[in-house]
């Protein structure tokens, strides 16, 4: 089968781990399928001012992947402003590399990811070139987008016009049955992780490589620094654990954002400088020595859908403090392993982080997940040849 991926979130030579997940499914499926991918990133000049757009404009207008061909075509985007204009602006953007593509590669199959823009210009390609459109669901696209004036309208037309609709979790299916979406062209597919990757390591030798205190314990936060994520409030959660008489406890945030000068200044803020490390972006293979190299792993998220960090995380054996939002529930119990807390209580966090480690990590009671991208895949085509025989192709 030919297949069609359309999705902004891919990785890119500049943006290394950027939509990692969904290269990884899309690896998968080019095992299966004859793959093309349509990555479309903002429109920028080539002139070095504004940092965080400029290297947009850097990115080829084509590459490959892990050799999957993937193109880059550039669409406008007014930061913060307009945003209900997106999807057209998508559909503008990628319309000569589809005809390009279309020119040498009759696909037979669409799949898009996220709702808006990606699956709202999908749709538009579904009709001009008359052919299915499967939509998958991460979360943000559906928790958040469906209240937001400016996408809700652009969101419920792609989740109407796709022929099946892929949510990563139960929660997110419950959302879209709300919204009066029909059940039958729903299907859940739960995501997966590299099982080769992520695994139990020696937590000593995984120090060492990282040049962390061998003595002391160590919290860990791997994502993005913005809004969604909650990294503030999970600051205060580890103020209210040291309150509570932890000690000799690090907290360790892996990742950068929009909110990294804020959460700085509110380390700063709050004099918490020796406990609380800012440590950056980090390769997605580096990911599994700093689960292995800590005690437990906090995810403090207003909004989630179902995170990969958790699962990851599950299966390094990490001990899990996290909010009760989205599919968590799908992938923890609050048992002597983990704890599930309050959305948007930090005296939660902190008992949960409290609590926590004062369990025996060595004693067990985290599962390994057996899950890979290989099972997300075999799904996956499963759903695209049940959907090819409804539609006749």
């Amino acid at each position: 089968m030919k297949l069609l991926i359309i999705s902004k979130m891919f990785p890119n030579r500049l943006e290394q781990t950027f939509g990692k997940f969904v290269l990884d499914e899309t690896i998968e499926l080019a095992k299966m399928h004859d793959v093309r991918v349509i990555a479309p990133i903002p429109w920028f000049p080539r002139l070095p001012i504004f940092p965080k757009w400029y290297h947009f404009s850097l990115i080829p207008q084509q590459d490959t992947i892990n050799n999957i061909p993937v193109y880059y075509p550039r669409y406008i985007v007014t930061p913060k402003i307009g945003r209900s204009f997106y999807g057209r602006n998508y559909i503008r953007g990628i319309r000569r590399t589809v005809a390009r593509i279309w020119s040498h590669f009759q696909f037979d199959l669409i799949l898009a990811h996220y709702a808006y823009p990606d699956g709202y210009s999908a749709a538009y390609y579904k009709k001009l070139y008359k052919r299915p459109l499967v939509l998958k669901l991460h979360g943000s696209d559906i928790n958040e987008d469906l209240d937001i004036r400016g996408l809700r309208k652009g969101t419920l037309r792609a989740l109407q016009k796709a022929d099946l609709l892929v949510p990563v979790s139960r929660a997110l299916k419950e959302e879209m049955l709300s919204e009066g979406i029909a059940a039958e062209k729903i299907k859940v597919i739960n995501n997966g992780i590299n099982k080769s990757l992520f695994r139990r390591m020696d937590r000593a030798e995984c120090r060492r490589r990282l040049n962390l205190p061998p003595d002391k314990q160590l919290i860990l936060y791997v994502g993005y620094l913005d809004p969604v994520k909650g990294v503030p409030l999970l600051i205060d959660g580890f103020q209210n654990y040291l309150n509570l008489g932890g000690n000799n406890t690090d907290l360790l945030l892996v990742g950068d954002g929009e909110l990294r000068e804020e959460v700085k200044q509110k380390i700063n803020q709050m004099n918490l400088n020796q406990h609380v490390k800012l440590m950056g972006n980090k390769s997605h293979e580096q990911i599994p020595l700093w689960m292995n190299a800590c005690d437990a792993l906090c995810l403090s998220s207003y909004f989630e859908g179902y995170p990969m960090v958790l699962i990851e995380a599950k299966s390094c054996g990490l001990p899990i403090v996290a909010t009760d939002v989205g599919g968590i529930k799908e992938i923890l119990h609050d048992d002597a392993s983990s704890r599930i807390v309050p959305r948007g209580d930090a005296m939660a966090i902190g008992r949960g982080i409290q609590q926590v480690l004062q369990q025996n990590r060595a004693a067990g009671g985290v599962l390994p997940v057996s899950r890979s991208w290989e099972d997300v895949a075999e799904d996956m085509n499963r759903e695209f040849k049940a959907l090819m025989g409804k539609t006749g192709r």
